[in-house]
């Protein structure tokens, strides 16, 4: 895999989100509940509209991957469904496909932002 000058940093900040992403899913249901008044929901999509987003900036520095905003929706629903799935090795945590729905909600609409608005900013002109 070939990356571009300063891509590999990108790949930090991209793994440190994804990374709490996953704490926050292994965590206890109270200790998880959004505090900030935001319904779960919206919660979830905004999430993983930001991990999609990520993903997609991070591979758009990768010279091999054509299609960047593609591959980081595809990404971002994956790992919605794996820290979904994680939910059901812990006892007080429920796996719901509602969370499902909006992981892959978010990360569509960020998406379709990204080929609406361009990719300029990611640091490609395609």
């Amino acid at each position: 895999m070939s990356l571009r000058p300063g891509a590999a940093s990108r790949w930090v900040v991209i793994v440190g989100y994804s990374a709490l992403l996953v704490i926050l899913s292994m965590m206890p249901a109270s200790a998880a509940s959004t505090s900030l008044g935001v319904p779960d929901w919206l919660a979830h999509g905004i999430a993983y509209g930001i991990e999609a987003a990520m993903l997609a900036w991070g591979l758009s520095g990768v010279a091999v991957v054509r299609r960047p905003i593609l591959a980081g929706l595809i990404g971002a629903i994956a790992f919605g469904m794996a820290t979904e799935s994680l939910q059901l090795f812990r006892p007080d945590r429920t796996a719901e496909l509602k969370d499902l729905a909006a992981n892959t909600a978010g990360a569509i609409l960020a998406a379709v932002s990204m080929l609406v608005f361009g990719t300029r900013r990611m640091g490609r002109s395609e």
